[in-house]
């Protein structure tokens, strides 16, 4: 099997030591891409969920019931934020197709 052409990371690095070994042996650097990040939660950004939750029964509840954390995140990044930012980075990385002459 042929490597790939590039392999593209999020700046974590849980990512990048998750992906050594494949580039390692693949002979490929990773590139890394910002916007390919996980959601920024806002004022909750380095909070332990604990400390979020406590003392706030109406948060602990719509945690309980499945309400997507990032949503209720003060300042955070909205669902159609972390959308268009994501895709935009994985459309960014993809190949361009040559365009046809007329």
């Amino acid at each position: 099997m042929d490597p790939p052409a590039a392999v593209f990371v999020s700046p974590f690095r849980r990512c990048n030591q998750t992906l050594s070994p494949f580039v390692s042996e693949a002979g490929i650097e990773p590139v890394e891409v910002d916007d390919l990040g996980e959601v920024y939660i806002g004022e909750w950004e380095g909070m332990r969920f604990e400390d979020i939750v406590s003392g706030d029964e109406e948060l602990a509840r719509r945690f309980r019931e499945q309400h997507p954390m990032f949503s209720m995140a003060p300042g955070g990044e909205s669902g159609p934020q972390l959308r268009a930012r994501v895709v935009l980075a994985v459309e960014s990385a993809l190949p361009r197709p040559p365009r046809e002459r007329c």
